[in-house]
């Protein structure tokens, strides 16, 4: 089924009363990916849950505040972290207790409890890729597909590669002489699911991310590119959403 809400159209194997689930590696993921489809899904009247592998040690302890904060943002009932202290937000190089590095059946069964207790219609997390290429993102996407069992839709972010080279483009000419991002943002080439949010849906996603990093979803783009350092990868995505005009895009698996 397709729900029709405002503006936004989105799958739903429940109508209105759909359960939806957001099993990401790290808190700010479910904003960066899927922040405003979340938050549509929230206003058409579904029962939505998020659930985070790690508490983003990297960032620092606010993380996990900032988590709970930005998913009332959003309009979630709960925001979770699975087995709290198991796995950490270590980085890219795969350390030991961060996610990409640990068991696939540990983190499967952590997903699969959860699921269960649940009982989601829609589930979501990203692509195969991890939409940046972090590892601790794949390996999320890989535990998920493991542990979905009967969920009868699963949908994987993803942003498209038009968009990613437009964005980068557009960041190079506001700082030549940056790096922009870790290279790991390449997009897709096929044609995903389109996501169409409400301007309400894409407010929400902005304050979620203003959350985590203030002013990152609603200050313009160009009082946020410090001219004397590198372009992260959470620049670049915020460039990649004005480039595809605030759609969310996913494949559906």
């Amino acid at each position: 089924m397709i729900l029709d809400h405002g503006a936004m159209r989105f799958p739903l194997p429940n109508g209105p009363r759909s359960r939806i689930t957001a099993v990401f590696a790290h808190p700010d993921d479910e904003a960066f990916f899927a922040g405003a489809t979340l938050a549509g899904y929230a206003a058409a009247g579904c029962d939505l849950h998020l659930a985070t592998l790690t508490g983003g040690e990297a960032i620092g302890p606010a993380q996990l505040r900032n988590y709970a904060q930005a998913a009332r943002l959003l309009g979630a009932a709960e925001a979770r972290q699975l087995r709290p202290g198991r796995w950490q937000d270590l980085g890219r190089a795969g350390a030991p207790r961060s996610p990409a590095a640990a068991p696939l059946t540990d983190i499967v069964t952590a997903i699969e409890e959860f699921l269960r207790e649940v009982r989601p219609d829609v589930l979501i997390t990203t692509d195969g890729d991890g939409v940046t290429g972090h590892p601790d993102h794949r390996r999320a996407q890989e535990a998920v597909l493991a542990a979905r069992g009967p969920v009868p839709v699963v949908l994987a972010s993803c942003v498209r590669g038009a968009d990613v080279r437009a964005a980068t483009s557009r960041l190079s000419a506001l700082a030549p002489n940056a790096t922009i991002g870790s290279g790991g943002i390449r997009g897709v080439e096929f044609d995903p699911l389109e996501i169409e949010p409400t301007a309400t849906a894409i407010q929400s996603r902005a304050a979620a991310l203003d959350t985590y990093y203030p002013g990152l979803g609603s200050r313009p783009l160009s009082e946020l590119v410090d001219l004397a350092g590198p372009v992260g990868d959470g620049l670049v995505l915020r460039a990649v959403a004005e480039a595809a005009q605030h759609r969310e895009y996913f494949r559906e698996v």
